[in-house]
């Protein structure tokens, strides 16, 4: 997985590209210290440019979605795509997220 982050005032756009699995959750902590340092109030994740997601990334959002809760900040899912957009219906992630297509 790589990964952008574009921060303008208070929002934070994060665009994520490539394959996003169990391996990459060292870098989705640098993602979750940003809540925790910067003054954002709403946080989204561009997935447009991501291919794949495994199960071990789907339980990676969903801790991300409570810290975004716990500090108050708005997550936003943006353009998920093919089997990312396949996995996010299965596991009912329309009920649970804000994902805007």
């Amino acid at each position: 997985m790589e990964y952008k982050k574009i921060i303008k005032d208070s929002s934070c756009t994060i665009e994520v590209s490539g394959k996003f699995t169990f391996n990459d959750h060292m870098e989705f902590k640098t993602i979750l210290s940003l809540l925790k340092s910067e003054n954002i109030k709403t946080l989204e994740l561009n997935l447009s440019n991501l291919e794949f997601v495994d199960s071990a990334a789907l339980g990676i959002l969903l801790i991300l979605k409570d810290e975004a809760e716990k500090h108050s900040i708005e997550l936003i899912l943006r353009s998920p795509k093919g089997q990312v957009q396949k996995m996010f219906e299965i596991s009912k992630f329309y009920m649970l997220f804000n994902i805007i297509d």
